[in-house]
């Protein structure tokens, strides 16, 4: 097992940032062996630019209510941006830089910096999902293909930025705004690889389970954890019909 969790900026503010930390902590206090922990800028909060520091009140009395609809749930539509002077402040903030702490049971913790990323004044719904691609691709799809389980403890919307990228069937930029992510809940998904998939059905096997949409890194979804029962809560939050049905198993 792995846990890969953000590193520290929240919106509005760090102190919810903390929250995937404590969130983590609370886990490996539960476990009875150790698991290597990897801290990536990539699953931070989304950067909500000049709304940052304000309170949902504070930001309705400075904008229209279909604005921050728009700014919200808009793809391509980003808050205003962030103020020179806030901005300067955050680029000295260690929890605001772009830096991946690794730690290995046993192990000193390695810290990397990716020297080329400068910090936007705001995030799109778009640069939110471009920023956690890399993370899937390098860090998370190796380990699945060698068949370790991968935990992440992210904030609401860095996880819906990568089912966007783990869940192309369901999760489609018209959609994205309907996953509501409840607290503490975990959402299990289960992949296997794309060749694998080619090389059973060139055999005849049945792979009908299998998501036929293939992901970034050369996964597939198994759906095989969907007969166990017909009551499986697929992506779904218990008591709220509106929730967007998920490949995954809450």
């Amino acid at each position: 097992t792995n846990i890969l969790r953000s590193t520290g900026r929240g919106s509005p503010s760090r102190r919810n940032s903390s929250t995937s930390s404590s969130s983590t902590t609370a886990f490996l206090q539960g476990t009875n062996y150790p698991i290597p922990v990897i801290s990536s800028w990539r699953l931070n909060e989304r950067h909500y630019g000049g709304l940052v520091g304000m309170s949902k009140d504070g930001a309705e009395q400075h904008f229209r209510p279909e604005m921050l609809q728009k700014w919200r749930h808009g793809w391509d539509d980003k808050p205003p941006p962030m103020e020179s002077w806030m901005r300067t402040r955050w680029n000295f903030a260690e929890h605001c830089q772009p830096l991946t702490h690794v730690k290995y049971p046993h192990d000193t913790p390695v810290k990397r910096r990716d020297k080329e990323v400068i910090m936007p004044s705001s995030e799109s719904l778009s640069d939110t999902c471009q920023r956690v691609l890399p993370l899937w691709t390098n860090k998370i799809v190796p380990r699945v293909q060698r068949g370790e389980n991968v935990l992440v403890v992210a904030h609401a919307n860095t996880i819906r930025a990568l089912l966007f990228h783990l869940d192309p069937d369901y999760v489609t930029r018209e959609t994205l705004k309907k996953i509501k992510i409840p607290s503490a809940k975990p959402l299990v998904y289960t992949f296997r690889s794309n060749l694998e998939n080619e090389d059973e059905r060139q055999n005849g096997e049945n792979c009908n389970n299998d998501k036929k949409v293939g992901l970034p890194g050369g996964l597939v979804v198994v759906l095989n954890h969907l007969e166990k029962s017909q009551t499986h809560n697929t992506g779904l939050t218990i008591g709220d019909d509106n929730q967007l049905q998920l490949s995954g198993e809450w």
